[in-house]
C-alpha cells in the first residue's frame, strides 16, 4: 500500500520567482546598470553584460559550488570593472546600488499570495522562507513586497553557509519550524534546488510554475495562488491543507 504523505505543518517558500517576478526586475536592474557602464566609461551593451557573466562565473568558481558569495553584486560588478580594466571606486558600488534600487522599485507580489498566506495562517500552518542569497537582500525583498510579517521563520543561503539543495540549508528549515520533514511543504519555481532537492531531503514539494523554464517535470504543480483557495481547502496543485 502507498504510503500516505503526512498532513502539511509548515509550508517553505522560496523567494525568487516564487512571490515575484524575478527576472523581469534582474532585467530593468541590469538595464540601469548597463547604461551607467556606457555613460561612465563608453563600453559596449553587449561587451558589458558578457563580461558581468564572465565576472559570475569567476566568482562562482573561488567558492565552493552553490556558495552564497556567487549572488554578491558587488563582487560580480567589482570583478566585472577588474576584467575590462576599469577603475573599480567607486564604480562597483554605484553599480551594486543602482541595480538593486532599480530592481527594489520594479517587484510586486505575486496576485493571490498575501490570500493564501492570510489563509494558511488561519489554519495555523507554521510559514518558512528558505532562499538563497544575501540575508540582506532577502529581507529588504520581503519589506518591499509588504510579506515578511507573515513568516515565522527565514533561512537564507548566507546565513546557511550553502545554496539550496544543500542538506545543510534544509535541515536548518526544518530545525527552525521544528517540525517533521515529511510535515513540511516546500513551494518554489525551482525545480531542482526548489522541489527535487527537497523531496530528496524528504519533504513534501509542489512546483510553481509561471516563471520556471521547464513545465511538467513535477506531479505536484500549480500556477496560480489564486486558483489555491477554494472554500476551506487551500490546494498547491493536488496537494491539500
Amino acid at each position: 500500500m502507498e504510503k500516505q504523505p503526512q498532513p502539511v505543518q509548515a509550508v517553505i517558500f522560496d523567494i525568487d520567482g516564487t512571490l515575484y517576478d524575478f527576472d523581469t526586475a534582474a532585467e530593468k536592474g541590469m538595464e540601469n546598470v548597463v547604461a551607467y557602464a556606457q555613460k561612465q566609461f563608453g563600453v559596449d551593451p553587449p561587451v558589458f553584460k558578457a563580461t558581468v557573466q564572465q565576472a559570475w562565473d569567476l566568482v562562482d568558481s573561488r567558492y565552493k559550488k552553490h556558495s552564497p558569495c556567487m549572488h554578491d553584486r558587488l563582487l560580480r560588478f567589482q570583478n566585472t570593472l577588474e576584467i575590462l580594466k576599469l577603475p573599480i571606486f567607486p564604480h562597483a558600488l554605484r553599480m551594486k546600488e543602482i541595480y538593486w534600487e532599480t530592481f527594489y522599485r520594479t517587484i510586486e507580489p505575486e496576485p493571490g499570495i498575501q490570500q493564501v498566506l492570510a489563509a494558511l495562517k488561519q489554519k495555523g500552518i507554521k510559514l518558512g522562507i528558505a532562499s538563497d542569497m544575501l540575508a540582506e537582500v532577502q529581507w529588504r525583498k520581503l519589506e518591499v513586497l509588504k510579506l515578511g510579517s507573515a513568516f515565522d521563520m527565514i533561512a537564507t543561503s548566507e546565513e546557511a553557509g550553502v545554496d539550496k539543495p544543500g542538506w545543510e540549508f534544509l535541515s536548518l528549515c526544518q530545525q527552525k519550524l521544528a517540525c517533521p520533514a515529511e510535515a513540511c511543504l516546500f513551494i518554489g519555481d525551482n525545480i531542482d534546488r526548489d522541489v527535487r532537492g527537497p523531496a530528496a531531503f524528504g519533504m513534501q514539494a509542489a512546483h510553481y510554475l509561471p516563471y520556471a523554464k521547464q513545465r511538467n517535470l513535477w506531479p505536484h504543480q500549480f500556477d496560480s495562488y489564486e486558483a489555491c483557495l477554494n472554500g476551506d481547502e487551500i490546494r498547491f496543485g493536488d496537494i491539500v491543507i
